[in-house]
C-alpha cells in the first residue's frame, strides 16, 4: 500500500484496539471486504513486475486523519516514471475493480422507478480482448459478466415478479457499463495511463504487435488514450431464498 505523506506516520498510528499498527492496517482492510471501492494490497512480487515491465499501476492508499488510519482511495502510478498521477476515488475504483474481475464479494448500490436497491455480487468476471493489429485504430472489447442477488430494497414490489427482475437486471447493467466507461474516460483523457493490465495482456497474448506499440503505449503516441473500448455487462439476479419483502420508504 501507500502512503499519503511519510510513511512512518502511518506505521506509527496508535490506537485503542491494536497494539500494532500493522495489524490496525490489516483489519481496516479486512472491515471494507464488502465495498467494490476497495482494492486488495498488491504484493512486493506484483510491484517488482510493475516495476521491471514499466507497466502503471494502482495502490491502495491509506490517509490519517484525527489520529486514524482510513482507505478510500486509490492511487495510479504512472510505470516509467514512478511517479504518481492521479487518485481514484468511489466509482473509479469500482471500475477499476470490475474491469480486473474476479470479485467474489461486494455490493453495488442502483435506483428503480427513484427507489435504492442494493445489488449483492456473488461473483463477476471480465474477459478483455485487445486487436492492436491497426496502430490507428487499436479496439479493446471488455465484456463483464456477474452474479447475484438484492440484498436490501425499498418500496413495494415483490422479487418473486420476473418482468420486474429483468427490469432490475438491466438498470444493473446499464448502472455498470456506465461505471466502468467513465474510469476508463478518466484513464484514457485524464490520467493517461492504461493501470488496468492491458500492457499484461498485449504483452503475453499479442507480443509481436506489443513490441512494435510498447514505447508509444502510455508515452510518445500515448495509443492506449487514442484506443476504442468497449464495455459490455450482464447481470444476473439470482431469486432462490430471496424474501419478497421491501422497505417501506423511509425505514432503515
Amino acid at each position: 500500500m501507500i502512503s499519503q505523506g511519510d510513511a512512518k506516520d502511518v506505521l506509527g498510528i496508535q490506537t485503542e484496539t491494536e497494539q500494532l499498527p500493522s495489524s490496525f492496517i490489516d483489519k481496516t482492510m479486512d472491515n471494507n471486504v464488502k465495498s467494490l471501492e476497495i482494492i486488495e494490497p498488491v504484493r512486493i512480487g506484483m510491484l517488482h513486475r510493475y516495476l521491471l515491465n514499466k507497466d502503471s499501476y494502482a495502490l491502495p492508499l491509506l490517509t490519517i486523519s484525527e489520529d486514524n488510519v482510513t482507505y478510500k482511495d486509490v492511487a495510479v502510478f504512472d510505470g516509467k516514471s514512478d511517479h504518481q498521477v492521479g487518485t481514484l476515488t468511489g466509482d473509479d475504483i469500482k471500475g477499476l475493480r470490475l474491469i480486473k474481475g474476479n470479485i467474489t464479494n461486494g455490493e453495488l448500490l442502483f435506483y428503480i422507478d427513484g427507489q435504492l436497491m442494493i445489488y449483492d455480487i456473488y461473483t463477476a468476471r471480465s474477459s478483455i480482448k485487445i486487436n492492436a493489429k491497426n496502430q490507428d485504430n487499436i479496439k479493446i472489447s471488455i465484456s463483464i459478466d456477474t452474479e447475484g442477488s438484492i440484498a436490501e430494497m425499498f418500496g413495494s414490489r415483490s422479487l418473486l415478479d420476473q418482468a420486474f427482475i429483468n427490469k432490475i437486471e438491466k438498470q444493473i447493467k446499464d448502472n455498470m457499463d456506465k461505471i466502468v466507461t467513465d474510469t476508463v474516460e478518466k484513464a484514457q483523457q485524464e490520467l493517461e495511463v492504461d493501470f488496468f493490465g492491458f500492457s499484461t495482456i498485449l504483452r503475453q497474448k499479442h507480443y509481436n504487435d506489443w513490441k512494435e506499440i510498447e514505447n508509444d503505449w502510455d508515452h510518445g503516441d500515448k495509443l492506449f488514450s487514442q484506443s476504442t473500448v468497449d464495455v459490455s455487462a450482464n447481470a444476473i439476479v439470482r431469486t432462490i431464498g430471496a424474501s419478497g419483502k421491501a422497505k417501506d420508504k423511509g425505514m432503515e
